[in-house]
């Protein structure tokens, strides 16, 4: 089980430094932030395959404050419902890759399952995948202030952010073949709900990154749509037929209850209760792991 955790002063505290906010004009801030975070979670009522805009600041933001503390943990529950296991490195340090990995909440959650299950990696060495260079940001400033809430004594955890368009580059040479090169771990994080369109070229990209890659196991987690439950299955059947799985595995969709706390100073002036401001309790997914036949 994911020991308890706390995400959301620090994630308030950062955004209120960024943006030169002092402390006493931070509940003022908190409270406007209701018209945004209402605006992000409209966007994420849309049909699915919308294009969110992630360029703007403000929907970012957002983002971070209604979404990102409860996308941590769902990678955690995805390894240990398998028991995943990694074997030992000689330096101790894990190369992985987050695939759609916006701010990368994921990585977070990695770090606190080999904390709690491989003592013997002692550093996460990760890129994420993810056009929108605005995360950038959250990669190099943020995330190390929340990584030691996650992470055992003396780990570490660096991320850097490639803004590359993944589908429409890894047909072909690319920045990104020397990364995947060393790359041991893949996290594919909500991804899938971006790409499912055109099915052809997802299962192309996955194939490319199985080819080009040394890792030995994907993991999938995905938003609860019915569509892409179906998508994960016809995903995981077309690589096994190709002969690049060890197995074809079966998704399957969880319901989480994270073990985090919303501060009551977020409660009373940002998450109240109203309209789609409700304080977010639960997160359903579906969850997948493939096994790379080497």
């Amino acid at each position: 089980m994911v020991s308890a955790h706390n995400p959301y002063p620090p994630i308030f505290s950062w955004l209120c430094s960024t943006n030169n906010i002092p402390a006493d004009k931070q509940t003022a801030a908190a409270a406007a932030m209701r018209r945004f975070v209402s605006q992000a979670r409209e966007h994420f009522w849309q049909p699915m395959g919308k294009q969110m805009p992630y360029h703007d600041g403000f929907f970012r933001a957002a983002y971070l404050l209604a979404y990102f503390p409860y996308y941590i943990e769902p990678v955690y529950h995805a390894l240990a419902a398998d028991k995943l296991q990694f074997a030992e490195r000689p330096d101790g340090v894990m190369k992985a890759a987050f695939f759609g990995g916006g701010p990368a909440p994921e990585a977070l959650g990695l770090a606190a399952y080999l904390r709690d299950h491989a003592p013997h990696i002692s550093a996460i060495q990760g890129t994420v995948f993810d056009r929108e260079q605005g995360w950038g940001k959250v990669h190099r400033e943020l995330l190390p202030i929340l990584a030691p809430q996650y992470l055992r004594e003396s780990g570490r955890l660096t991320l850097e952010h490639k803004p590359c368009d993944v589908v429409n580059c890894m047909g072909s040479s690319c920045s990104c073949d020397s990364v995947l090169q060393d790359t041991d771990f893949v996290v594919s994080q909500n991804f899938l709900t971006e790409i499912y369109a055109n099915r052809d070229k997802a299962f192309h990209t996955f194939r490319t990154i199985i080819e080009k890659s040394r890792c030995k196991a994907m993991v999938f987690v995905e938003n609860a749509y019915n569509d892409i439950f179906r998508f994960m299955g016809e995903l995981a059947g077309w690589l096994h037929s190709q002969g690049l799985t060890r197995n074809r595995p079966v998704p399957t969709t969880h319901c989480i209850r994270p073990r985090i706390t919303i501060p009551q100073a977020l409660l009373e002036n940002l998450f109240i209760g109203e309209g789609l401001l409700w304080p977010k309790r639960n997160v359903k997914f579906h969850r997948m792991i493939l096994f790379i036949k080497r």
